[in-house]
């Protein structure tokens, strides 16, 4: 089933803000689309009129201001999804958005149909980085926890668990999924953690997201 969203741009760049919308407009599952050129417009607007998709630029008016706005809807409004739109190609902007659990990181260099394929993306509960920030990612150690291929640290039922855990399922529900004991799915969460080098959720996810097995490809 394809959802419709209600999607928000906040970006202090005319041009491609414009250009966005019109973008956006000729998507099928998109319901509606506003834009704003400053975040206090945008955060006032907000408390009436709730969205699914939040698209921020990361520097506006030569702040970090997006960065700080994608932080403030995570904490006040959960439900969500925020997509980076930027053109900053940063690894400590990339990790710091995966901190607070941003749902997209595109660059403004790669192809608009980017943010299509993300919104895609979150239809299916997944995170999604363009090619170049994916890129990025596997370049830089720091930005993942380790340098075995999935299959040689996780196991597939392991990798089924982990997506589990990062949709928010606990060990109950996921032992209910799988036809396996609650008890079971805390051991595999265990081992899962254990060979991750992660200590929490967040750090679960953040090994998912940079590994990309948060789709259904593995």
């Amino acid at each position: 089933m394809v959802l419709k969203y209600n999607i928000a741009i906040v970006d202090d760049h005319p041009m491609i803000l414009n250009g966005l919308i019109a973008y956006l407009k000729s998507v099928s599952y998109v319901e509606t689309i506003n834009g704003f050129l400053n975040i206090n417009d945008f955060k006032a607007w907000i408390v009436q009129n709730p969205i699914d998709i939040a698209i921020l630029d990361l520097r506006i008016h030569d702040k970090d201001g997006g960065f700080e706005l994608a932080a403030h809807l995570k904490k006040e409004y959960p439900q969500t999804k925020i997509l980076i739109y930027t053109a900053h190609l940063n690894s400590s902007y990339i990790m710091d958005c995966m901190s607070i659990g941003v749902n997209a990181y595109i660059c403004k260099d790669s192809p608009v149909q980017e943010i299509k394929n993300a919104i895609a993306a979150f239809n299916k509960n997944e995170i999604y980085y363009s090619d170049d920030v994916a890129k990025l990612i596997k370049q830089h150690k720091k930005l993942y926890f380790s340098t075995l291929t999935n299959d040689e640290l996780l196991s597939k039922r392991e990798i089924e668990i982990l997506r589990m855990i990062c949709k928010g399922l606990n060990a109950e529900q996921i032992g209910a999924a799988l036809f396996i004991s609650k008890n079971t799915a805390r051991k595999h969460r265990q081992n899962i953690m254990s060979k991750t080098d992660c200590h929490n959720v967040q750090e679960l996810w953040q090994y998912a997201s940079a590994n990309r097995l948060l789709s259904e490809k593995y």
